[in-house]
């Protein structure tokens, strides 16, 4: 299964998925990537629209979310996105733990940040950047159904193809039970680069791609479809 992160999508992104052979959508609900200081949780007001998009296409819905250690943004967060999640049907809450997770001034110690989600039974998920601190990450990873590491080989970055099973590696050592999915780049492609990240990765039978908005050019959707094939 090909999966795909998108944000504020529209009916052409999400026709050119299904065309592309992508079964699974992470809609990010919000952007919270500048923030590090405590604030409230924000949430897209279409984002219900947004959901019904996806779902209406038949694609499976997940439902991505930054996350902060701050008592007040957690307390928000919990509550308003499991009650999103019933109401659009999502199969998960993923969280998107980057640097307002990882380095949050005024917050609290990541393992009692981690320790007050409360999902109500929701799947829950974690993304987050291929080496990050296992400090600040183990928390939550421990806690998650599965995870999404970012091992995103392209033309500008500082990984290469070696080192996406090193990646792997640093996110399966954090978690206890979660399912471990990688995610690849779907922009910078070097030719055949998205199917030979693939294999890198173990050739695993599910993975995501940031992001469903690069998958305009023609360029990528043509490595999109080839991972598709590849994949069987």
């Amino acid at each position: 299964m090909i999966g795909a992160w998108c944000a504020r999508p529209t009916k052409a992104q999400i026709a050119r998925a299904k065309q592309l052979g992508i079964e699974r959508v992470h809609l990010m609900v919000n952007d919270h990537s500048a923030d590090t200081r405590p604030t409230d949780f924000r949430c897209d007001d279409r984002a219900r629209d947004y959901a019904a998009m996806i779902t209406d296409a038949g694609l499976e819905l997940h439902i991505t979310s930054w996350i902060m250690p701050h008592v007040l943004f957690l307390t928000q967060a919990c509550a308003q996105l499991t009650q999103l999640a019933l109401d659009t049907g999502a199969h998960s809450i993923e969280w998107d733990a980057e640097r307002p997770w990882t380095h949050a001034t005024a917050g609290l110690p990541h393992a009692d940040a981690a320790a007050m989600i409360q999902l109500y039974g929701c799947r829950e998920g974690v993304s987050g950047i291929g080496y990050g601190d296992r400090g600040a990450l183990q928390p939550l990873v421990a806690r998650a159904d599965y995870v999404t590491p970012q091992a995103y080989v392209t033309t500008t970055s500082g990984l290469t193809l070696p080192g996406v099973p090193q990646v792997l590696a640093h996110w399966e050592s954090m978690a206890c039970s979660a399912v471990v999915i990688p995610a690849l780049a779907a922009y910078r492609q070097p030719r055949n680069g998205l199917v030979a990240a693939w294999k890198a990765a173990g050739r695993p039978s599910t993975v995501m791609l940031w992001a469903l908005r690069h998958m305009g050019a023609s360029s990528i959707a043509a490595q999109v479809r080839d991972l598709a094939e590849a994949m069987g």
